[in-house]
């Protein structure tokens, strides 16, 4: 479901980007540090029976301050507040949320929650003023929906599809890591050991949009993430004897048949994310009944062990 929320909700963002001529980003801070906590402090004066909204007039002043300073590089400001944004929610890794979570959660729930709070008090001094058994079962419902939907397009709907072998990018493991490799592998299976590869990687690197990183830097692309899955996959075959082979992958993830990078800018009017799932790299596990594809950099955005079998 989180996943699924997050896609909903960075679409509906888009949608205003696009139809109002501002940037993602912009819409981002424009959404979530002006029009949310605008309403907040607007509930809060109705809260605190305010003749005049101090709060809101306080926090209206504090934006037209930052207006009023911005005023010629406000898209600059909000590329930088945004990146910023984008830094804190990464930092929630270090407890075990990835980006998709961490921003479902921090920039979703907590929103919904301090609303459901602010509403509770605003019914609890005015009881008669709505129904709202209606709107908690109607929620509910999206929430069961909506979870469903996307277990299903996870499971069924989301594919890798190879192109072609990358030779040129590889990563060597130091004496450390190939020690802790055979030491957390030892006497595991081959698929044991792909998912094994998974976790590893996910929690070395840190997800960089950018160009290929310096793993020793603990931050990659996608490029970085297959190579040191790779890595660990094929020590662990050699340290357990197993004839299993891990080689890294170029190809597209596909929606349904499609390719996922033209469905979505379609729709969104992005011709960025179109690049962003252009010639995606990934694992091909190679054992001697199958032949299946992983994802590292998928698992960690979304937390899904993304697996394709060939047939």
């Amino acid at each position: 479901m989180t996943y699924l929320i997050f896609g909903i909700v960075a679409a509906f963002l888009y949608c205003i980007a696009s139809l109002t001529g501002l940037t993602y980003n912009t819409i981002n801070i424009l959404v979530y540090y002006l029009l949310i906590p605008l309403s907040w402090t607007f509930m809060g004066d109705s809260i605190l029976r305010f003749r005049i909204p101090w709060l809101t007039i306080a926090y209206a002043l504090l934006w037209i301050g930052i207006f009023v300073l911005t005023y010629g590089h406000f898209q600059t400001w909000c590329d930088w507040a945004f990146m910023k944004s984008v830094d804190f929610l990464l930092w929630f890794k270090h407890i075990g949320w990835n980006y998709y979570v961490a921003s479902v959660y921090i920039c979703v729930w907590l929103p919904l929650i301090i609303y459901a709070v602010l509403s509770g008090i605003l019914i609890w001094m005015n009881p008669n003023a709505c129904n709202w058994k209606p709107w908690v079962i109607g929620i509910a419902t999206i929430i069961i929906v909506g979870w469903m939907i996307e277990f299903s397009v996870m499971k069924f709907g989301v594919k890798l599809e190879p192109t072609y072998k990358q030779t040129d990018n590889t990563y060597t493991l130091s004496s450390k890591e190939s020690r802790q490799i055979e030491k957390d592998t030892n006497g595991m299976n081959e698929d044991d050991i792909a998912k094994y590869a998974v976790k590893y990687t996910v929690r070395k690197l840190d997800f960089s949009f950018g160009e290929s990183e310096n793993i020793d830097k603990n931050m990659g692309n996608c490029k970085d993430y297959a190579a040191l899955c790779v890595a660990v996959d094929n020590h662990a075959y050699n340290a357990n004897g197993l004839k299993a082979r891990a080689s890294h992958s170029v190809g597209t993830i596909k929606l349904f048949g499609a390719e996922m990078g033209k469905t979505v800018s379609r729709w969104l009017g992005s011709q960025s994310l179109a690049e962003l799932f252009r010639d995606h790299d990934f694992v091909t596990i190679t054992t001697s009944s199958k032949t299946y594809h992983l994802d590292p950099s998928v698992k960690e955005f979304t937390g899904y062990d993304l697996k394709t079998i060939e047939k």
